[in-house]
C-alpha cells in the first residue's frame, strides 16, 4: 500500500499524544507505510476543525469537557466510515465504544505490541475499501459519504437528494427518514444520505 495514511489523534495527557504519535511512525516504517498524524487536545477542538481526510481517529475516552463517546457520537452523525479506535485506562466504558461502531479499543498505558495488533485491523480494513470520500452540506451540516455509494442526484421541490445505498446495518438514516420526500413522490426509489437546501432559480 502506497497512499498516505491520515491519522486524528484525540488526546488530552500530551506525553501520551507523542507516544502514540511515535507508535504510528515505529509501526510505518515497518509495514513500510506513509502515515501523518494530527494532535488534538480536546474533543470540541477536533470536531470544530474536522475535516474528511482522516483514515483512523485514535480516541481518548476520558476527555476534559467532552468524553470520548459523545465525541464518536457527534462524528458519526457527519461520517460513517472513518475508524474509530478508542484510547483508555478503562476497559469497561471501552465496550461502549461498539455502539458507535469502534473496531478496537488500546488500554492504557500503551505497548507497541497491543498497538500494532490494532492498527493491523484498521489496515486491513482500509485496504478492503476503495475510498472516494466528499462532503455533502445539509441542514444538519456536513457529513462524509464516499462517492461510489451516491447513484445519481435529483433535484425535488429546491432540494438536492442523494438517493445511496443504505447504511448502519441496512437501516437509512435517521436524517434521512425525516427529511425525505413525502411517500407519494415519485423520487423515492432507494433510502437517502442527505438533503441539501437549494435557493430559487
Amino acid at each position: 500500500m502506497t497512499a498516505l495514511i491520515n491519522v486524528a489523534i484525540v488526546e488530552d495527557d500530551g506525553e501520551c499524544s507523542t507516544l502514540i504519535a511515535s507508535y504510528l511512525q515505529k509501526y510505518a516504517k515497518g509495514k513500510e507505510l506513509t502515515i501523518s498524524s494530527s494532535a488534538y487536545a480536546n474533543g470540541s477542538l477536533f470536531l470544530s476543525q474536522y475535516k474528511p481526510i482522516y483514515d483512523i481517529v485514535l480516541l481518548d475516552i476520558q476527555l476534559p469537557s467532552m468524553s470520548g463517546l459523545e465525541v464518536a457520537d457527534r462524528l458519526r452523525q457527519i461520517d460513517e466510515k472513518v475508524i474509530i479506535v478508542f484510547i483508555t485506562n478503562m476497559r469497561q466504558l471501552a465496550l461502549e465504544g461498539y455502539r458507535v461502531n469502534a473496531i478496537d479499543f488500546v488500554v492504557k498505558p500503551v505497548q507497541f505490541e497491543r498497538f500494532s495488533i490494532m492498527m493491523d485491523k484498521a489496515m486491513r480494513i482500509i485496504s478492503s475499501i476503495d475510498k472516494k470520500p466528499i462532503m455533502i452540506h445539509s441542514a444538519y451540516g456536513e457529513m462524509r459519504v464516499d462517492a461510489s455509494d451516491i447513484f445519481y442526484v435529483e433535484v425535488y421541490s429546491h432540494h438536492i437528494i442523494y438517493p445511496k445505498e443504505t447504511v448502519n446495518r441496512g437501516e437509512p438514516s435517521p436524517r434521512s427518514k425525516r427529511n425525505s420526500p413525502p411517500s407519494n413522490s415519485p423520487a423515492a426509489p432507494v433510502p437517502f444520505w442527505s438533503i441539501s437546501h437549494t435557493s430559487n432559480p
